[in-house]
C-alpha cells in the first residue's frame, strides 16, 4: 500500500522533468494522424504539445492539450532499455497518467488517472526515436479502484528526440 502512495508523487516528480526536457513540437498534430495519440474512453485525442526523451534507458512520453480553461496531459515514464512489452500497471517500474484539469470560476478541479492495468508496447528505440503502441486503465483511486476512471486505447506514438 505505500509504495503505491509513494510511487505517484514520484510519477509526478518526472513527469515536470520530462515537462522541461527532450523535444518540443507544437504543431498540434491531428489525433490519429500525429507522432502521438489515443482514444480516451472511446473519443480521439492529440496533444498540441510533446515532450519527449529517452536518457539513460529511461524513456519519457508526455503530452499536453492546453484549452479554454482545460488542460489534458498524458504522461509514460519508466526504464525502457529496448524494444519490448512494458506492463502499465500500480506496481510496473514503467508507469502512465491520464489527467485532466478544468478551471471554472469556483475554482480547479484536477483528476488525475493512474494506470492500473495496461500495456506499453515499444516496437523500435533508437537514440533518435522511438515507435510503439500502448493502452490503460486509469483511476482515480490508487487505493482500491472504487474512484473514476478513463479507457485509455488506441495509444500510438512514432517521436523523434
Amino acid at each position: 500500500m505505500t509504495r503505491s502512495f509513494l510511487s505517484a508523487p514520484l510519477l509526478a516528480l518526472a513527469v515536470l522533468v520530462v515537462a522541461g526536457c527532450g523535444s518540443d513540437d507544437t504543431t498540434g498534430p491531428d489525433a490519429g494522424n500525429g507522432p502521438l495519440s489515443l482514444k480516451v474512453s472511446g473519443s480521439s485525442w492529440a496533444p498540441t504539445t510533446l515532450n519527449t526523451q529517452w536518457k539513460n534507458d529511461i524513456l519519457a512520453i508526455g503530452g499536453s492539450e492546453f484549452g479554454a480553461g482545460t488542460t489534458k496531459q498524458l504522461n509514460i515514464t519508466g526504464p525502457v532499455s529496448e524494444p519490448g512489452t512494458y506492463p502499465l500497471t500500480l506496481t510496473s517500474s514503467v508507469r502512465a497518467i491520464w489527467s485532466e484539469t478544468a478551471m471554472t470560476s469556483s475554482g480547479v478541479n484536477s483528476k488525475i488517472f493512474t494506470a492500473r492495468s495496461g500495456t506499453l508496447v515499444v516496437q523500435e528505440l533508437t537514440a533518435t526515436g522511438a515507435k510503439g503502441t500502448f493502452s490503460f486503465e486509469g483511476n482515480t483511486d490508487i487505493s482500491n479502484g472504487a474512484g473514476e476512471g478513463r479507457s485509455i486505447t488506441e495509444g500510438t506514438f512514432n517521436l523523434t528526440f
